[in-house]
């Protein structure tokens, strides 16, 4: 078997986690970890290597509803991680349980795999 590689982008609300699920998988602080909301104002690579693979991670803006143009800005940077993504990871509050409906039905329409992962935060 040949070397493999791929992209992973890492989305979700805001807070729910995303940048410290990158962080522990990439084994260093990568990305910056605030309680602060959009602390990620857009994309953070992270690099995972091994002899027999590579995966680019995406850590991403937390999907929110634009309000001005910095926000929407943060956005396209969130719809773009979805165009070059071999794989999603939505990551959610497993406090807060389901309350995604509208981000479950938009990630519906991409072709790309989706792996949903709930934190139980302590």
């Amino acid at each position: 078997m040949g070397f493999k590689s791929g992209f992973v982008s890492i989305i979700g609300k805001p807070n729910v986690g995303k940048s410290t699920l990158l962080n522990a998988i990439i084994g260093e602080k990568l990305s910056i970890i605030t309680p602060k909301v959009q602390t990620t104002r857009h994309r953070i690579m992270g690099i995972l290597n091994n002899p027999d693979y590579q995966i680019v991670f995406s850590d991403t803006p937390g999907i929110i509803q634009p309000h001005y143009k910095l926000q929407g800005s943060m956005m396209k940077f969130v719809n773009e991680s979805l165009q070059d993504a071999d794989l999603v990871l939505f990551v959610c509050d497993f406090d807060r349980g389901s309350e995604e409906p509208e981000i479950i039905e938009r990630l519906k329409l991409i072709k790309t795999p989706v792996v949903k992962m709930q934190w139980l935060r302590k």
